[in-house]
């Protein structure tokens, strides 16, 4: 028996691990992906920025473009990581049926709107940084005029890069955990088989 305890022990050394630097990854992009919406707060033009000729005007390009883009780029990265990682689990043999109705709506209910704001915040950031290229003389940001992002906007999506982030990683570790469960149950299999004669 303690023969047995050790290896099943070893064996999911490994996959703890795994989970481990996948939590430390998607964490790390989170946080990243939040310090650049602020980062873009700041850096982001304003009205003080605008130029005018004539008719005419014209806005530099600034830091906040490559900031959102950064932003934008981790968190959709974060969010096929952990998504990748839960579909593999999810759908892995006996995971799924362990979920009763109630607990398969909530993580539903969970995936979606870590998806929905998850969007939500790429959009505004999309949005944001095109505002916050070169934007000159006669062309504007559209049809001529000039744009720049309103107060806030980059602030906003950093609170929905974090609610994205925390609400994927919640269905990851309930759908982790149910699935390294069924993983015991069949490794403690064989040894029920044995004890049965006896």
């Amino acid at each position: 028996m303690p023969s047995f305890s050790l290896r099943l022990l070893m064996e999911h050394k490994l996959p703890i691990s795994r989970n481990k630097a996948l939590y430390a990854t998607v964490a790390f992009l989170g946080l990243l992906s939040f310090t650049t919406c602020v980062a873009a707060e700041f850096k982001k033009n304003q009205l003080k920025d605008l130029k005018l000729d004539a008719k005419f005007c014209s806005l530099p390009k600034s830091p906040a473009f490559e900031l959102g883009i950064t932003a934008a780029a981790c968190l959709l990265c974060a969010q096929v990581i952990t998504y990748a990682s839960i579909a593999k689990a999810y759908f892995s043999k006996d995971t799924k049926a362990q979920f009763g109705e109630r607990m398969t709506t909530v993580l539903i209910t969970l995936s979606l709107l870590s998806w929905g704001v998850g969007g939500l915040a790429i959009v505004l950031l999309g949005v944001g940084s095109s505002m916050n290229q070169r934007q000159p003389y006669g062309e504007g940001w559209l049809d001529g005029e000039c744009y720049v992002v309103r107060r806030g906007v980059y602030s906003g999506a950093s609170l929905l890069a974090i609610v994205t982030v925390a609400s994927a990683l919640t269905v990851h570790c309930a759908i982790n955990r149910r699935h390294e469960g069924a993983v015991m149950a069949d490794a403690r299999l064989p040894t029920t088989k044995k004890k049965a004669p006896s």
